[in-house]
């Protein structure tokens, strides 16, 4: 999977920039709770009051930007490239599971709460 990002920036700042692969599992027990229309199985199962076991983990991580100065004004862009493991799975949405599949760009400032863009991708 390739792509690139562009970073723009409000105001001077110093950070290290990434890209990260996150492959999210969401299980439930009763399929009443389950996932309808692609919503997250989450909110979903919260509302109803079930329960659900969620494992998250990060794939891959591509540092862009090691820690440098950033400058209001103009973007920055930068390409970059992740390997999709073979044997990770596909995005799924079933009563009982559902896999979803996220790339997250992250702006790590030090002493700062990370300011990430998330965006949505299906994994065949």
């Amino acid at each position: 999977m390739s792509g690139t990002l562009t970073v723009e920036v409000a105001e001077d700042i110093k950070a290290a920039v990434a890209i990260r692969l996150l492959r999210r599992c969401t299980y439930v027990a009763d399929a009443d709770s389950g996932p309808a229309g692609g919503e997250l199985l989450i909110e979903r199962v919260m509302a109803k009051g079930g329960s659900c076991v969620v494992h998250e983990e990060q794939v891959a991580i591509v540092e862009l930007f090691p820690r440098r100065s950033f400058t209001a004004g103009p973007p920055e862009h930068a390409t970059f490239s992740i390997a999709v493991p073979g044997d990770a799975g596909p995005s799924t949405l079933s009563p009982h599971a559902q896999v979803d599949w996220r790339l997250e760009a992250v702006l790590d400032r030090r002493l700062r709460a990370d300011l990430d863009v998330l965006v949505p991708i299906v994994v065949t």
